[in-house]
């Protein structure tokens, strides 16, 4: 039986190859139970190796990568990070600079609505009267004239 050296970290892997018509593969599965359940990318001098795919570019199953027999390949749990952009850190840094006065915000619109829906139950809780009469209190000494001068009554027709 062959093996595949690979390298994660600093220690070196003896991995088993598998044939596959008439094909050498190091099977993702292997690596992950004799290395690390993490790992997820491998590299042949620099460059990325890529899984084995079909005509039509999806993945073979059991995943798998080429067999590098006299060479090392080396494990990563995943693909090395590009730079920072540093605009999206500028982006991520007025978000959580705005973060405080949003939620402050949120807080006086809440307690508002809570203070509008209030009002709203309280005046629900008592009958409106929607017809009513004015009509002056004594009726005896009606005078036009002087209608300020006389005391009126609010009669509420409730329907």
């Amino acid at each position: 039986m062959t093996y595949q050296k690979c390298q994660y970290i600093d220690r070196l892997y003896d991995i088993p190859i598998s044939t596959i018509d008439g094909q050498e593969f190091v099977l993702l599965e292997k690596i992950q139970n004799s290395i690390n359940s993490g790992i997820k990318y491998f590299t042949y001098n620099g460059l990325l190796i890529p899984f084995e795919c079909d005509g039509q570019g999806n993945k073979l199953k059991p995943y798998r990568i080429r067999a590098f027999i006299f060479d090392v390949i080396y494990c990563y749990k995943r693909l090395p990070s590009e730079p920072h952009n540093n605009a999206m850190i500028q982006m991520v840094r007025d978000i959580h600079r705005d973060v405080p006065i949003i939620r402050e915000n949120t807080e006086i619109l809440k307690s508002k609505v809570d203070a509008i829906l209030r009002q709203t139950f309280e005046l629900a809780e008592f009958t409106i009267p929607r017809l009513f009469i004015v009509l002056p209190e004594e009726t005896a000494t009606y005078n036009p004239e002087n209608w300020f001068h006389y005391r009126y009554r609010l009669y509420f027709h409730e329907s």
